[in-house]
């Protein structure tokens, strides 16, 4: 394999086609916006469950920030800001698909104009941005993978292994939630089947509750059968108890940062014609796009054959 053929290839493409570095520059924009701080603002200031001391502004600053004028100009700033925000989030969405087609038609054609680049990412706008919707996008940012995926099914008159208070991500990082889980119910979750018990706010403090404190203020999640549960993985819960005279079912998935390491190699696990009848996306959730070369020939290989597609966080 020419490196060196490779490396001249790519630089010949962005050198003649500098339109393509407006589009990467904008691209990039998206991945500044989206953070993914599902866990921010709110609960117990980070410190522990029974909280502390708080604190407040100065009564003359308060007595300003009451005052029609400034609340009108406090939200017309507001306004302004998530006009800009916004923007720049569809501008970046459009960037994306326009570099990845404009790159593509340098490559082809060796040249590319602004507005073949910028067709193309209008006419891919709602499906990267139905792709970048997704309900765990937000807080894990686009480019999530599956961590682990499984059954709960609690016996009547009973619990499971998941009745034990716990989290579903060991980590915690203020801020920054590394994990998120979903549960389909497969079943109804009432108190008579034992619907999940969740700790709010508990995702913002790095201490586990007692069993005493959890008990007081857990609250029982009841829902419908084939309802969606979306939760940050550091909230503390626990199966409830079945006290139904039918089993309980439900599937369990946790979804992670692309950058982390699964619970199951999910590329070897799943066999090879069902990843392929996935589709790209859902190749990409089973870790398809985040895997790592064994040797440098997999390692030195044009982008589009990379097996760790770059911008995954």
């Amino acid at each position: 394999m020419d490196y060196g053929e490779i490396l001249s290839r790519a630089w010949k493409i962005t050198w003649n086609n500098k339109i393509l570095w407006l589009f990467g520059l904008f691209a990039g924009t998206g991945a500044s916006l989206n953070t993914g701080n599902g866990g921010s603002g709110g609960g117990d200031g980070g410190g522990g469950f029974e909280g502390g001391p708080g604190g407040g502004l100065p009564p003359n600053i308060e007595r300003q920030l009451e005052r029609p004028e400034v609340i009108a100009i406090i939200l017309a700033i507001t306004g302004v800001l998530l006009l800009i925000v916004v923007a720049l989030i569809v501008l970046s969405i459009i960037a994306r698909g326009g570099l990845i087609g404009g790159i593509r038609l340098a490559d082809d054609n060796g040249k590319v104009t602004f507005r073949e680049a910028w067709s193309i990412g209008l006419r891919y706008f709602w499906r990267i941005f139905g792709m970048a919707i997704m309900l765990v996008a937000p807080i894990l940012g686009e480019h999530w993978i599956l961590y682990a995926f499984t059954s709960s099914s609690v016996p009547p008159g009973g619990t499971n292994y998941g009745r034990r208070i716990h989290v579903d991500s060991p980590r915690y990082v203020p801020n920054y939630p590394s994990n998120v889980g979903l549960i389909w119910t497969l079943d109804a979750f009432t108190e008579e089947t034992g619907g999940t018990d969740v700790l709010p706010g508990s995702h913002h403090s790095p201490r586990a509750p007692s069993e005493e404190y959890f008990d007081r203020r857990c609250v029982q999640v009841e829902c419908l059968q084939g309802s969606l549960i979306v939760f940050q993985a550091r909230l503390s819960h626990r199966s409830g108890l079945n006290r139904s005279p039918k089993m309980r079912h439900a599937l369990t998935l946790n979804a992670c940062r692309a950058f982390m390491k699964q619970r199951m190699d999910w590329v070897r696990f799943v066999p090879k014609d069902i990843a392929d009848a996935l589709g790209p996306q859902g190749r990409r959730l089973l870790g398809y796009d985040t895997r790592l070369p064994t040797s440098l020939e997999e390692f030195f290989v044009p982008e589009g054959e990379r097996l760790y597609k770059p911008n995954q966080g």
